[in-house]
């Protein structure tokens, strides 16, 4: 079928008519050569035959590309039969290309090459392939491709944002691999892989265009997965650096359906102590985004005024699709009840206050600490009262047997007339058995 030969002795003959520079040594110039081809046109997959009567001359070659693509390589004769020879050929490239028979004689010592070329044919070469092999977009997420029906589909999935950067999809660049050859068109217009600019908001068709004019025709559909719409604060951490309580840690109340939070301290603490609050938080979108004075919050940092609850700081949770979603929370400071724990049926009676929301209280060894009947007083600040109890999310009230294998999680509901809604403060309960 196809044959290369790319040895150093012809390719010198085809690079240079005669190299001799000594006439009493110069080769003979071999007979002129001919050929017959049974076509002249076709495909990468079609096969030429080249027919070839034998001539003299120390070798004889088929040149397909032409001497002008010497690089591509050629066909050595190694025989002749009947005076003839025949030899087939594949072409690897589409084109036009005058292919030739080169005959050349060498001098006795090799120095010396003659050539003689036969008068060319000129032979087109087309391709058939029109077809697409890969399809994406810049952080695209999956491509399916099916060339089992007509048209042909391609859908892919790109996410709403990548890198925080939302997706348009009237704005997409495609990424495409096409057939060798083809020209990949919508409508009338060349496409261009990673340059062109189309919209996918409805489906787009692209269609490929073989070299010989056969045509296949991609039906491209872009599905964006939908935008995470999550605005809500999983936690919220603050740090009073007041000179007054510098660097101690707060607590704090989330109401994501109201979009409040409210920092606070227990009994005895002053709003002015929050005129100086860093904030560390955690959202539950994944792609969500907090903003205080219309820039991102950075973790810790910057120091924060949430002293002023007639004017409370406001802060923006933005969404995935942050242009058209957003929720604006306020953010409260408060001081809360102080809480006074107490085992009034142990002998001696145990009791204890809290400590920055936590109460731990120690018990004689024996004691069964599993279930000890607890009871919680309150010292409350002015207008504000308590409501509904939880230990460890269980109904609670004071008096009530408590479990104490480990530390138990006391929330009570906080009716605050200041702020005028309620909120629920946790406090940490813990129990040690003196050995």
């Amino acid at each position: 079928m196809r044959k290369f030969f790319y040895y150093s002795l012809i390719c010198a003959v085809w690079l240079s008519t005669n190299s001799c520079r000594d006439k009493d040594k110069a080769a003979s110039a071999p007979g002129k050569p001919s050929f017959t081809v049974d076509k002249t046109t076709g495909l990468t997959s079609t096969v030429f035959t080249f027919t070839v009567p034998e001539v003299s001359g120390d070798a004889i070659s088929v040149l397909p590309y032409g001497v002008e693509n010497l690089g591509m390589g050629g066909v050595l004769i190694s025989k002749f039969a009947a005076g003839k020879a025949t030899v087939t050929f594949s072409y690897a490239k589409v084109g036009t290309f005058n292919a030739v028979v080169v005959a050349n004689n060498h001098s006795a010592d090799g120095t010396s090459v003659k050539n003689t070329y036969s008068d060319p044919v000129a032979i087109t070469i087309h391709s058939d392939q029109a077809s697409i092999s890969d399809f994406t977009f810049d952080g695209s997420t999956k491509t399916t491709i099916d060339e089992t029906v007509v048209p042909h589909t391609i859908d892919v999935i790109v996410p709403w944002r990548t890198s925080f950067k939302h997706i348009d999809v009237t704005k997409l660049v495609a990424n495409f691999t096409a057939s060798d050859f083809s020209a990949v068109l919508i409508g009338t217009t060349a496409q261009k892989s990673g340059t062109t600019v189309n919209s996918f908001s409805s489906p787009v068709t692209y269609t490929v265009k073989a070299d010989n004019g056969i045509t296949t025709d991609y039906k491209v559909t872009v599905t964006q997965t939908p935008a995470e719409l999550n605005m809500d604060i999983k936690s919220f951490t603050a740090t009073a650096t007041s000179t007054n309580i510098k660097n101690k840690v707060l607590g704090s109340a989330i109401d994501n359906a109201a979009r409040n939070v409210v920092l606070f301290d227990t009994l005895g603490s002053a709003l002015t102590n929050f005129d100086s609050v860093t904030v560390k938080y955690e959202l539950d979108g994944k792609f969500a985004t907090l903003a205080y004075k219309g820039a991102a919050l950075a973790q810790g940092k910057p120091a924060i005024d949430f002293s002023n609850n007639a004017a409370p700081v406001q802060m923006i949770v933005h969404s995935e699709d942050s242009v058209n979603t957003t929720a604006t929370y306020k953010i409260y400071a408060a001081t809360i009840p102080k809480l006074t724990v107490s085992f009034s049926a142990l002998n001696p009676t145990v009791s204890g206050s809290n400590t920055n929301f936590a109460v731990s209280l120690d018990v004689l060894n024996g004691t069964d600490h599993t279930a000890i009947a607890t009871t919680v007083a309150f010292q409350l600040p002015a207008g504000v009262a308590t409501g509904l109890m939880t230990t460890d999310g269980n109904a609670f009230v004071s008096g009530g047997m408590i479990d104490y294998s480990n530390d138990v999680k006391l929330a009570v509901q906080l009716i605050d007339a200041n702020l005028g809604f309620t909120y629920w403060a946790v406090y940490t309960l813990s129990v040690t058995v003196v050995k």
